[in-house]
């Protein structure tokens, strides 16, 4: 889990959601039960991506469960997706609407397309798009009308068999889950909390009450589950 966290502060900050759903209206299960109807979740999905040849790869808790135990992780609240932003194509969305998913959700941060989140079947299917900076692939993603910035090193794909589809997986999987979730990933998470309990988060960007309120958040989060009694936020 992330153990440091840069707070930058800004007069405001640019973030667009498009929230098409009522948690309950349209019915979607919180967390994957039949690991069958999600793998043909999965394979809807891919194909459409296939089909307009965008590159894109397992990620986050997808590989986690394939790594751990060949497939999903029981009760995982999604399928996670990842595509470099500079790969999308506007068709996407559309093709996935004709495949018969509904989109849930879509954010946009400083400008750029950061996540799509579908539903098919009951089972959503999530994509987040990073960009290339630097050395590092970013990833923002909205939180307490600000924006947390996650971080990873960049990688290669390869094919794996995953359930019996061959799917891309970051080429060397356990060095990213190690980067995501720590040397103790084969460890299950009793306490999981989405926007903290992975080693990429690197800062949070917003306004001074919005920076005030996640450090709040994020000390109590670090104290609470990772026994640290001093974890170090800074300010910049």
């Amino acid at each position: 889990m992330a153990r440091d966290l840069k707070l930058r502060l800004r007069d405001r900050v640019d973030i667009e959601i498009d929230l098409r759903f009522d948690p309950h209206d349209p019915p979607y299960e919180p967390g994957i039960t039949d690991q069958c109807r999600a793998l043909a979740v999965l394979k809807a999905g891919a194909d459409v991506l296939d089909g307009l040849s965008v590159p894109y790869n397992l990620a986050d808790g997808t590989v986690l469960g394939w790594l751990r135990g060949g497939g999903f992780i029981e009760g995982d609240t999604d399928i996670d997706l990842q595509v470099d932003l500079e790969n999308y194509r506007p068709e996407l969305k559309l093709n996935l609407l004709e495949a018969g998913f509904v989109l849930l959700r879509e954010e946009h941060i400083e400008g750029d397309l950061q996540h799509q989140q579908f539903m098919r079947d009951r089972i959503k299917l999530d994509i987040a798009y990073y960009r290339k900076r630097g050395r590092s692939f970013r990833i923002l993603c909205p939180f307490r009308q600000a924006f947390l910035v996650y971080r990873l090193e960049p990688f290669e794909v390869k094919s794996v068999d995953f359930m019996g589809l061959e799917m891309p997986v970051p080429a060397d999987p356990v060095a990213y889950v190690v980067e995501c979730y720590g040397e103790d990933w084969r460890v299950p998470v009793t306490e999981w909390h989405w926007a903290f309990c992975v080693s990429t988060l690197k800062a949070a960007v917003g306004t001074a009450g919005a920076l005030k309120a996640i450090a709040g958040e994020w000390i109590d989060w670090q104290q609470k589950y990772n026994g640290r009694t001093k974890p170090s936020v800074t300010a910049r």
